[in-house]
């Protein structure tokens, strides 16, 4: 119990003294949004066919597509060739939400590092 309980001080408490924890995190989270958007056609491109894992099967490249979007969601640009539907536009709210709160988070810590 008492390891349990240093382990998880340590991951939330030392949180922001490491970049690279944040960035992996963030290269985390696109991805995984990334493999949710094809689930349930939730994610159309501007051609109109929504991406879906039967369609990634035949096409591996429409995953890039996905990894695109939730990239572009993440890091709030987002350009405009791409309609979540659905849930997917509760993802891509989520997406964005965390996206700006995870670059803040960042930016914070080079800042924290910078002052010492």
């Amino acid at each position: 119990m008492r390891y349990a309980r240093a382990k998880t001080a340590r991951l939330t408490l030392l949180y922001g003294e490491s970049p690279w924890r944040i960035i992996a995190l963030s290269l985390g989270f696109i991805l995984a949004v990334a493999l949710i958007y094809p689930l349930n056609e939730w994610l159309r491109p501007a051609d109109g066919v929504p991406i879906t894992y039967t369609q990634i099967a035949q096409d591996p490249s429409l995953f890039l597509e996905s990894l695109y979007f939730s990239t572009l969601t993440f890091t709030t640009l987002g350009m405009g060739g791409y309609e979540p539907l659905g849930w997917g536009q509760v993802i891509a709210t989520l997406n964005t939400t965390f996206g700006a709160i995870l670059v803040a988070l960042l930016v914070f810590v080079f800042g924290r590092r910078a002052a010492r």
